[in-house]
């Protein structure tokens, strides 16, 4: 649930992050990811809503190749990058205007191969 109408961008002005850091998020991700043959090579965003409360929800997925150009993954990639990121439940909301409030995340996955190369932000 959102604590009001109003969704801010992530990165305003306290931005919200991952209670463990990036490198903990990171960490998390690439010790329990397991490449089962996938041949994919592209973005997998996921946007999300961080509460006031640091409670996330409100998924969203977009599929994009290298160029940016919308694609479909393999399903079984997506669903385990999809449940590996809704397994991140300690977030820091975003402050603006001296309250919590919520705001959008995303992650965005760059995939090679099957691997993961990069997570952003």
């Amino acid at each position: 649930e959102t604590c009001s109408d109003y969704i801010f961008d992530y990165y305003n002005p306290e931005r919200a992050t991952y209670s463990e850091g990036k490198n903990g998020l990171r960490k998390f991700i690439m010790s329990n990811y397991k490449n089962n043959n996938y041949s994919d090579s592209g973005y997998l965003n996921i946007r999300f809503v961080i509460n006031c409360k640091g409670e996330a929800g409100r998924y969203v997925i977009h599929e994009n190749n290298l160029d940016l150009e919308p694609i479909t993954f393999n399903k079984d990639l997506v669903n385990q990058l999809f449940e590996l990121t809704t397994q991140l439940k300690k977030w820091n909301p975003n402050y603006v205007r001296e309250a919590y409030r919520d705001s959008y995340m995303y992650i965005s996955y760059r995939i090679v191969n099957g691997e993961i190369t990069e997570i952003l932000p």
